[in-house]
């Protein structure tokens, strides 16, 4: 800036900034002002940007109000959160479904199970082989000695087998067979002496008498037996058969 400039300065310095400033209403002035200050401050050198100042912790603690949201293109390139929280829970749904179906199964296995244990069908025991098939008689001492009378079958190698009433049985089975010494019975004193053994049935299950071959039976019986060996007799409507089997090794 030249003296000529300089002093043109001054002047319009004193006009708008002196005690007596009258500069405010001269336009033209004005930016002759302007003009001369940007030409004594000479070209504007690039500076470094001032550091931006740190926020004040305290005041952005305390401070309420919602941020600013952000702008939408800085919005779509953010990786969203929210989507992969959803993925999840298609997984979850298959792992809690696949849950219930293991839960089921166990329950359903182990309901079997106890079922297998429950119903699995209990050995009656061996038949053994029939050895006889024994007809009642029309006529025995032995039926006047109840009353009512039973009904008497075939002699059995010294044995003899009747069936009857539950009542007289004293229970409230339908019918029982009784098997004795046919030598043992005594019809005048309405008595029998030795073993008598006896098998009662109820809604269907037939009356059966097992026994085991011992002295205390007939010795027709025990000689065409082996001792130790059993025999089986069961009422079948109007028959009854003998079954026997030999004596089991095992335990």
């Amino acid at each position: 800036m030249d003296d000529g400039a300089a002093s043109e300065l001054r002047a319009l310095r004193a006009r708008a900034y002196g005690p007596d400033a009258d500069i405010a209403g001269d336009a033209a002035a004005l930016r002759r002002l302007e003009e001369l200050e940007a030409q004594a401050r000479g070209p504007v050198l690039p500076t470094e940007p001032e550091p931006e100042p740190e926020p004040d912790v305290d005041a952005v603690a305390s401070d309420s109000s919602p941020a600013p949201a952000p702008p939408q293109a800085e919005a779509q390139e953010a990786p969203p959160s929210t989507p992969r929280r959803r993925r999840l829970w298609p997984w979850l749904a298959v792992a809690w479904a696949a849950s219930l179906f293991a839960v089921a199964g166990l329950v359903a296995a182990t309901t079997y199970a106890a079922a297998l244990v429950r119903f699995t069908p209990v050995s009656t025991g061996p038949e053994g082989r029939q050895v006889a098939v024994l007809q009642a008689v029309s006529s025995s001492p032995l039926a006047a000695m109840w009353d009512p009378p039973p009904t008497v079958f075939e002699d059995f190698h010294g044995m003899t087998v009747l069936v009857v009433g539950g009542e007289w049985a004293l229970n409230d089975a339908d019918t029982c067979l009784m098997v004795v010494r046919t030598d043992a019975v005594d019809p005048t004193a309405h008595a029998i002496e030795g073993p008598m053994l006896q098998g009662c049935g109820a809604a269907g299950f037939p009356p059966t008498v097992a026994v085991r071959v011992t002295e205390a039976l007939s010795e027709q019986l025990q000689s065409e037996f082996p001792a130790g060996s059993a025999l089986r007799f069961v009422l079948d409507g109007s028959r009854v058969g003998v079954f026997w089997k030999a004596e089991s090794t095992t335990e």
